[in-house]
C-alpha cells in the first residue's frame, strides 16, 4: 500500500514537474514572439519614416502603442504621433501652442530621418509664419483703434 502512494505522489511531482516546466517554456515563447513582433513593428516604421511616410508609420506602431517600454519603439512613436499631432493642431485647429507643445514631445532623433526632419522643418516655418502675421495683425489693430480713439477715421482707413 506504502508503494502505491509513493507511485502516485512520484507520479504527481513528474505532472507538477512537467506542468511548471511547460508553463515556463510558453510563457519565454510568448516573450519571445512578442519581441520579434515588436522588432518587425520598429523596422517597419523606420521605413516608413525614410521615406518620408509620417502617418504610415504612426499607423504601423499604433498596434502596440502603450504595450511596451522599448525604447527605439517609444522614440519612433514620439516621432510619428508627435508629427501627426502638431500638424492637426497647427493646421486643422490654428492652435499654436498646443503645437508647441507637440514639438517639444518629439524625440530629437528625428533628424536621423532626412524626409521627416524636412516636414518637421517645414512645420515649424509654417508655424512662425503664422505667428509672425498675427503680431503683425495685432500692431495694424492697434493703431487703427488708437487713430480711431483720436477721431482720425482717414486715417486709419488708409492702414
Amino acid at each position: 500500500m506504502n508503494s502505491k502512494k509513493n507511485d502516485i505522489l512520484k507520479n504527481k511531482k513528474a505532472m507538477l514537474g512537467t506542468l511548471i516546466g511547460l508553463t515556463i517554456f510558453i510563457v519565454i515563447g510568448s516573450i519571445g514572439k512578442t519581441q520579434n513582433e515588436l522588432k518587425a513593428i520598429i523596422k517597419e516604421a523606420e521605413v516608413y519614416l525614410n521615406n518620408g511616410e509620417i502617418s504610415g508609420a504612426e499607423n504601423v506602431l499604433r498596434a502596440k502603442a502603450g504595450e511596451t517600454n522599448n525604447r527605439e519603439f517609444k522614440k519612433l512613436w514620439s516621432i510619428a504621433y508627435g508629427y501627426e499631432q502638431a500638424s492637426n493642431k497647427l493646421y486643422l485647429y490654428d492652435d499654436i501652442e498646443g503645437t508647441k507643445e507637440m514639438l517639444d514631445k518629439i524625440d530629437n532623433s528625428y533628424k536621423n530621418y532626412e524626409p521627416v526632419k524636412e516636414k518637421i522643418d517645414k512645420l515649424i516655418g509654417d508655424m512662425k509664419s503664422i505667428e509672425l502675421v498675427r503680431v503683425e495683425a495685432d500692431n495694424v489693430i492697434e493703431q487703427v483703434e488708437k487713430l480711431l480713439e483720436d477721431n482720425k477715421p482717414e486715417e486709419a482707413l488708409e492702414i
